[in-house]
């Protein structure tokens, strides 16, 4: 509904996109995708269309969602002086999953998200989460069609830094995009002898971390 509504707002302000656009020219597409983008904000062209992306989702929020909802409200909470950065962005969800029209594990709030990171200009030496080495954690993967969010895993974690987490299987994945999972299960078997007969015995254990 929110980025509908934003793509809409987009294009009625772009006639010029219209029907086709030059080499030069933005389609909605570009300026406000259905899938992430992968924008680097640290790199001038992404983190420009990252806060006009930001800005038409805001815009969208207001004219689309019922004033009752209060939804930009939620999206206004600031972090406390003592308050850790995961705390906070964890105030922002539940914030929102009180109200319609935005899914805290959708696209559109994950890059809102991330400009509200940007925001906080935290110390580069701050851990913005908790996870350690040898825990298990689930990535997070996006599937088309229809577009939603899928947990895989889980996976052990090998290296962590302050805003990220290493596996084996995913590489460097953003600290958004993991949460902390119990260790799998797996299951042994052994082959025993029991009354002159061979008996296969199987066990269940968590793996030891």
């Amino acid at each position: 509904m929110i980025l509908q509504k934003a793509r809409q707002l987009w294009e009625d302000e772009h006639p010029q996109a219209a029907g086709g656009a030059g080499p030069n020219v933005l389609t909605v597409d570009d300026a406000i995708p259905q899938v992430d983008p992968q924008w680097n904000p640290n790199e001038e062209t992404s983190l420009s269309r990252l806060r006009d992306y930001r800005a038409y989702l805001i815009r969208a929020i207001k004219s689309a969602v019922p004033r009752t909802n209060n939804i930009a409200k939620a999206m206004s909470l600031e972090q406390e002086k003592h308050e850790s950065p995961s705390h906070w962005l964890e105030r922002i969800r539940e914030a929102l999953r009180k109200h319609r029209g935005m899914d805290p594990e959708g696209p559109a709030f994950d890059t809102l998200l991330k400009e509200a990171q940007l925001a906080q200009t935290l110390p580069l030496d701050f851990a913005v989460h908790n996870i350690q080495p040898g825990d298990w954690v689930l990535v997070k993967e996006w599937k088309e069609a229809p577009l939603v969010a899928k947990w895989r895993g889980p996976f052990q974690v090998l290296l962590t830094t302050e805003t990220a987490v290493k596996t084996a299987e995913h590489g460097w994945t953003h600290h958004t995009r993991v949460k902390v999972s119990e260790a799998p299960e797996i299951w042994t078997s052994q082959l025993e002898e029991k009354d002159g007969k061979p008996r296969l015995t199987l066990r269940r254990s968590g793996l030891e971390q």
